[in-house]
């Protein structure tokens, strides 16, 4: 018997907006001017795109079995903006193994998986990843980075250990790292 587990890194961009009003004499602000500066801050939204990904966890599969391939699904945020329009994105993910791959080891053995993602909420498949490639097209359905109001989030991310994978495997304690990165399209 043996166990495997994941640790995610989370990579962001994260944008800053200020506003300025400044009062004259002592007079109150008017809601012209408080109407002026905030069309000023819509017209100086950030011209470059900003992606996110958030409410990821580490994924723990604990003892495997080796007859039957074990899977494990978790909820995430994926939002894509260029100030304030959606825009659609693409799915990376990269493994820790050689060159990227998505293995797990314990000391020099290694234990292969899958990553799948889906572009809604609890959903049982996704489209496969391959290992440091692009795959793109997905719907961002956030309406506010870090899903504020959307508990379940918005897409699905899905981690696959074959069974023939860990029939073949050695026991031990296979460990590694799966980067997600959320690119704006």
């Amino acid at each position: 018997m043996f166990g495997a587990g994941f640790a995610y890194v989370v990579t962001e961009n994260l944008p800053c907006f200020s506003i300025s009003l400044t009062m004259i004499s002592g007079k109150p602000l008017s809601a012209g001017a408080v109407a002026a500066a905030l069309i000023a801050l819509l017209a100086e939204a950030p011209a470059q795109a900003d992606a996110r990904i958030s409410m990821l966890s580490d994924v723990t599969f604990g003892t495997l079995s080796t007859a039957a391939d074990q899977t494990m699904r978790q909820n995430v945020c994926a939002y894509s903006r260029q100030g304030f329009t959606a825009l659609g994105y693409g799915v990376r993910a990269t493994g820790s193994g050689t060159g990227n791959a998505f293995t797990l080891a314990s000391g020099a053995r290694t234990l292969a998986y899958e990553v799948q993602w889906a572009d809604a909420a609890s959903q049982t498949a996704g489209t496969q990843l391959t290992a440091n490639v692009l795959s793109p097209g997905y719907d961002n359905s956030a309406l506010f980075n870090g899903c504020t109001f959307q508990t379940n989030g918005t897409a699905t991310l899905i981690v696959i250990i074959r069974g023939t994978q860990a029939a073949a495997a050695t026991a031990g304690n296979y460990t590694g790292t799966l980067q997600i990165t959320i690119v704006p399209e």
